[in-house]
Formats: structure tokens, sequence, C-alpha cells
């Protein structure tokens, strides 16, 4: 899928298996990139909140993030912190995902 709809199942606690692998990640990108670089008229928006939402989850999965797991519902608030950041980097405005 694009990235927006499963993040959306994901923030409503639907389990999706697979959905934050790691493994996922080489082939979102380089699909993104070559569809991007191709002209394509596709919207990144969806695969780069797919992306950043298994950078985050990856990230907390090292040793330096411990901390920031033991707070109550954190993984709502990083993903949705997910799709933000996603969405602002798709349209190039920094500001917008904090708003």
């Amino acid at each position: 899928g694009s990235g927006i709809p499963e993040m959306s199942c994901t923030l409503q606690h639907t389990r999706l298996r697979g959905f934050l692998d790691p493994s996922v990640l080489p082939s979102k990108l380089a699909g993104l990139m070559l569809a991007e670089s191709a002209g394509l008229p596709i919207g990144k928006e969806g695969p780069l909140v797919h992306v950043a939402a298994i950078i985050i989850r990856g990230l907390l999965r090292t040793g330096f993030f411990h901390s920031v797991r033991l707070i109550p519902r954190y993984n709502d608030h990083l993903l949705a912190t997910a799709l933000a950041i996603g969405l602002s980097s798709a349209f190039g405005v920094p500001v917008g995902g904090g708003l």
C-alpha cells in the first residue's frame, strides 16, 4: 500500500503484519526514487510516511531510546509524529508537520 491507510489502521491499534518491518524499507525507497525520477504522476506522501514510520520504529529498537519506550502510549505519539514528518517532507514545508 501507499502508507497512509496503513498508518491510519496502525494508529487505530489494528496490527498489520510486516508493515513496519525494516526489510520493506529498501524496496519502498527504491520504488519511490525510480518512480519520481521517471516522472510518473504518483503521490510521494504515502511512501514517505511509511519510510518515516519504519525509521522511527527502527530507532526505537536501539538501546539509545530505551527510556522513550517507558513512556505510556509512546507508540501512538511517535507514529503520529512519523505521519507529520512524512507529510511535511513530501510537501517541503518543515513547519507544516508541527501544525
